[in-house]
Parts: C-alpha cells; sequence; structure tokens
C-alpha cells in the first residue's frame, strides 16, 4: 500500500460527510443549512465514537495479512463492536430527539428533531463503511478507491437532483449510504 491509495481514500471519505453540507449551503437559505450542519453534527458523533476502532484494526490486520493468517475475523469483531455503538445510539437518537438536541443545540434548533435520527443511521452506515476501508487497505487492496469515487460522484448528482427539501437531501443520503455499504460489505 502506498500512500496516494491512503490518501485517496481518506479524500473520498470526507467528501462523502462534508460535500452534503457544501451543496446544502448553496441550495439552501443559511437558516436551513444552519440546521442541516446542526442535525450533521449530532450525527458525526457516532462517527467519532466509533473511529478508534478502525484506527486500532489496521495494524492488527496488517500484520496479520502480512503473516499470511486469517485476518477476516478482525474485521468481523471491528464491525461488531461498532454495532455495539451505532445501534444503541441510533435507537435513542430516534426515541429522543427534542431532548438532545435541546440539551445540545437549545429550543430554537428544535425544528431539526426529525433529522437527528436519520442522520445517526446515515453516520452508522457511513462509520461502517470507514471500518471497510481501512480493512481493505491494511490487506492491500486498491480497486475499492473506484467504488467510493464513483460513490462520491453519485451523491454529488444526486444531490445537484434532487434538493427540494432537507428532508429529501437526507432520504437520498441514507439510501446512498445503504447501498455503498451493501457494496463495500459484499467486495471484502
Amino acid at each position: 500500500m502506498n500512500s496516494i491509495t491512503v490518501l485517496i481514500a481518506l479524500i473520498s471519505l470526507t467528501l462523502m460527510y462534508s460535500i452534503d453540507v457544501i451543496l446544502v449551503k448553496h441550495f439552501f437559505s443559511a437558516v436551513e443549512a444552519g440546521y442541516y450542519v446542526a442535525a450533521s453534527t449530532l450525527g458525526k458523533i457516532l462517527f467519532f465514537a466509533t473511529l478508534s476502532i478502525s484506527q486500532v484494526m489496521f495494524p492488527k490486520v496488517s500484520e496479520l495479512y502480512i503473516k499470511k493468517k486469517n485476518h477476516r475475523q478482525m474485521l468481523k469483531k471491528s464491525l461488531l463492536i461498532s454495532l455495539i455503538i451505532i445501534i444503541p445510539a441510533v435507537i435513542i437518537f430516534y426515541l429522543f430527539p427534542e431532548f438532545i438536541v435541546n440539551i445540545l443545540f437549545g429550543k430554537e434548533f428544535l425544528s431539526i428533531s426529525s433529522y437527528i435520527g436519520p442522520f445517526a443511521v446515515i453516520i452508522g452506515l457511513f462509520s461502517l463503511i470507514y471500518i471497510i476501508t481501512f480493512y481493505k487497505l491494511s490487506t492491500n487492496r486498491k480497486k475499492f478507491l473506484y467504488i467510493l469515487l464513483l460513490f462520491n460522484l453519485i451523491e454529488i448528482i444526486l444531490i445537484l437532483l434532487f434538493h427540494s427539501s432537507l428532508m429529501q437531501v437526507i432520504n437520498i443520503l441514507m439510501t446512498y449510504m445503504t447501498i455503498l455499504f451493501i457494496v463495500m460489505f459484499s467486495t471484502t
């Protein structure tokens, strides 16, 4: 694995969770974009809660790969540990959205309450995709980069075409991340 491969993967992953914000700022009012960014920020809590899992998995899988030992179990464990964090968080975000928004942003942001559950799903799926990406990097694979780059392009095109409401953008991201997760997982 070379540094260019890692760089392309990291840029692609960063685009996945930031290009929507840029496009929303372009297509929506400042107030709506602010609401979207607040909801997105709440969802990103999940990503940072699971980020260390990929960082711990990477060197272990690399070592197992070099020694030609079974490394797939490490991916399964990493995904399972992440799901143990993600699933309860998604449930909490869906069950108590007003409470969460009120505590973290105040009453003036309560209108984003319906967005934070879906954002938890989106970022939860992104977290799993991130782990799979690092797994593929640790096993010296490169072809998956075409998948990531293609999905970056798909995300941009879909939001450019369909942005009649913030919820439409969120639904696009939920569908997009679900399909990308299935594709990435099925090619491991």
